[in-house]
């Protein structure tokens, strides 16, 4: 068991070293913090399409006075119907008497 055990941690070890071995690495790359040109770069080192640019947001607010959106103030919206304000008619009173006791219970457990 141990002797099997010991093979396969030795195999995988090997064939780890041999996949690392095998990386085509040009020089350090710093994988916590790449900057935007170095991903760029990966990902058309890696054989994917180069980025394409969105442009970079605007800064500018261009401001127009003669082009003013509507000022008037909203319409009133239709108000809720009314509720029944009568209230709910009252339920009858309910009857409470207690139970008696079964004719065959003992008169010293009552």
């Amino acid at each position: 068991m141990k002797l099997r055990r010991l093979a396969l941690t030795l195999g995988f070890s090997l064939g780890s070293l041999a996949g690392l071995v095998s990386c085509d690495n040009i020089g350090p790359v710093d994988s916590r913090y790449p900057t935007v040109s170095e991903l760029d770069a990966m990902d058309v080192k890696w054989g994917m399409d180069p980025r394409k640019s969105r442009g970079a947001p605007s800064r500018v607010f261009n401001y127009d006075p003669n082009n003013r959106p509507n000022t008037a103030p909203p319409a009133a919206a239709a108000a809720a119907p009314m509720m029944d304000s009568t209230p709910p008619a009252a339920a009858p009173p309910i009857e409470v008497q207690p139970a008696q006791p079964a004719p065959s219970v003992p008169g010293a457990l009552r």
